[in-house]
């Protein structure tokens, strides 16, 4: 960690955003490794922060997945209202399709799930399914949405 915070201080004094946002999602991860979740979301979101103000939609959106991860596995208070909006800004920053689109759809159905709205949970689910068939994903991928 002492490493990463002395690129991040160096990457910040030469304006280096998409270094800074990088080392911040680093440093996020060693603290979600670390089982200190609350300081994998403070990093996770500064990341995600920088990521927005560089227009690196693509990299915002795998950080705002991460941050709808945290908050799910965390699951206390409002957690999961906080991972849905994450998640929420995640999907519309991939859009409809490709592989994130897959994992940002399944991560929300488990809130879904996890929020006792089993009926949208349920359409959910039918989405996903229907995208990994679209996409000529096998079997497998579409059952395990479903799940």
């Amino acid at each position: 960690l002492k490493v990463a915070r002395q690129l991040l201080d160096d990457c910040r004094v030469h304006q280096d955003h998409r270094g800074e946002a990088a080392t911040l999602v680093s440093i996020a991860e060693v603290y979600s490794r670390l089982g200190q979740s609350e300081e994998a979301l403070r990093w996770s979101y500064e990341a995600a922060d920088v990521f927005k103000r560089c227009g690196d939609a693509r990299n915002e959106g795998a950080a705002r997945y991460a941050i709808g991860l945290l908050h799910v596995q965390r699951n206390e208070g409002s957690d999961l209202d906080r991972a849905s909006k994450a998640v929420s800004i995640a999907r519309r920053l991939f859009g409809p399709e490709g592989d994130q689109a897959l994992l940002t759809r399944s991560l929300w159905h488990s809130i879904l799930f996890l929020q006792n709205r089993p009926d949208e949970a349920l359409q959910s689910a039918e989405e996903g399914k229907e995208l990994a068939e679209s996409r000529g994903e096998g079997h497998q991928l579409a059952l395990a949405l479903q799940e």
